[in-house]
């Protein structure tokens, strides 16, 4: 099964940039298979549940200043980043 499968497809976004790495530029580059960019709260949800039941690692980007380094993709799997969830 597929992320696609719960989430749209405008949802999913191919990893690059900066949802690799930490915008102080410490050239700390990570991995991700995806990058997650949900609108609402049920797709959050849908994305927490489809990593846990098919046990991807999810890395969770916020603002992506990375002070300690808890932005940074290192195991693979999906970035969720919240920055559409603005309500």
């Amino acid at each position: 099964m597929e992320l696609t499968s719960v989430l749209p497809a405008e949802a999913i976004v191919e990893p690059q940039g900066r949802y690799l790495a930490d915008l102080l530029g410490r050239g700390v580059q990570g991995e991700a298979e995806a990058v997650v960019l949900p609108s609402t709260p049920e797709e959050v949800a849908a994305t927490m549940r489809w990593c846990y039941e098919h046990d991807v690692p999810l890395t969770a980007r916020g603002g992506g200043t990375g002070l300690a380094g808890g932005a940074i993709p290192i195991s693979g799997g999906v970035v969720i980043g919240f920055e559409r969830l603005n309500k």
